[in-house]
């Protein structure tokens, strides 16, 4: 199916920038003027707040009367994160979708790339684009990485640009599930009509003790972490998007590896057909307590190998 295409837009679109955060006070102030400093300024960041016990919520209506282009839906108390992106989604008025979590950045010309990446493509049809990210932490293991490695582009977060139409498809995300990236990142390629792939930075990763997805925690905690993000791929699987034959079997595969993955079993997860060599190189990199302190060993060697 081809998309319907604009070559000529009558108007510039609006980016919805949508941003469920939780005890976010130390670094909102970054993450919001690192979007005002945008080269394109036609955007909304919709903030949902998921249940703050800090300043957050004080600090975002601080900032909201310097910029009306800041809405905060009503405070709903502790949604948890995909319902919490639910509903930044539910409020967001704009023809293309950016995630973008509190204590991360834009670099200034990312919104510009975007739209410009986007701008034959209708917002009713199904268009996305993918780039790259660049980490920074104050932990030297994790900073200053261009991820993914190569050429490739990432499928994951804020890295993902999502036309209203295919957005539409996508949403709402399952609330079983505790985090919404490999629910988006393994299905929008797949469903997109419109695909476009440009390996440039365009945002800006904060990698600390803080993060959503831990890093750097014991075995079990991990473990168990990446048990829960991987039902994904189950649902996805189990689901009615449009993915096509091929990529709901390769699903099926991946889930199956991590079965396999969960009880110990190395060696069987190399005996799952259709998987790269990466995807079976992660999964048995958690497998075991042992290959979990290699991969931690030699994260930055080996972070990023999976992006096509």
């Amino acid at each position: 199916m081809s998309a319907e295409t604009h070559p000529q837009q009558s108007r510039r679109p609006t980016v919805s920038i949508l941003s469920p955060v939780h005890n976010e006070e130390t670094h909102i102030d970054e993450m919001v003027h690192s979007i005002i400093n945008q080269t394109y300024d036609n955007w909304e960041i919709v903030f949902v707040d998921d249940g703050s016990t800090d300043g957050t919520v004080a600090s975002i209506a601080r900032l909201q009367k310097t910029d009306d282009r800041i809405r905060l839906v009503p405070p709903a108390g502790k949604l948890g994160k995909v319902a919490a992106f639910n509903a930044a989604y539910e409020a967001a008025r704009g023809d293309l979708i950016v995630l973008l979590a509190g204590d991360d950045r834009l670099p200034a010309s990312s919104l510009a790339t975007r739209v410009s990446d986007l701008a034959h493509v209708a917002p009713s049809s199904r268009g996305l684009s993918c780039y790259k990210l660049c980490s920074f932490s104050d932990d030297r293991r994790f900073d200053d990485m261009v991820l993914p490695k190569g050429d490739h582009v990432s499928r994951s977060g804020g890295v993902l640009t999502m036309t209203r139409g295919l957005a539409d498809a996508l949403f709402p995300i399952p609330l079983e599930l505790p985090s919404e990236d490999i629910w988006l990142g393994a299905s929008a390629e797949y469903v997109a009509e419109v695909f476009v792939k440009n390996p440039v930075v365009v945002m800006e990763y904060r990698i600390h003790p803080g993060n959503s997805n831990p890093r750097g925690r014991d075995f079990p905690t991990m473990s168990e972490s990446m048990a829960a993000r991987h039902e994904a791929w189950r649902l996805l699987a189990e689901s009615s998007l449009p993915l096509g034959e091929e990529r709901r079997r390769h699903l099926e595969n991946l889930y199956s590896a991590e079965l396999h993955r969960r009880a110990g079993k190395v060696t069987c997860i190399f005996r799952v057909e259709g998987l790269t060599r990466a995807e079976r190189a992660s999964l048995a990199s958690m497998a075991h307590p042992s290959l979990y302190r290699v991969r931690n060993r030699f994260y930055r060697l080996l972070s990023g190998l999976q992006g096509k």
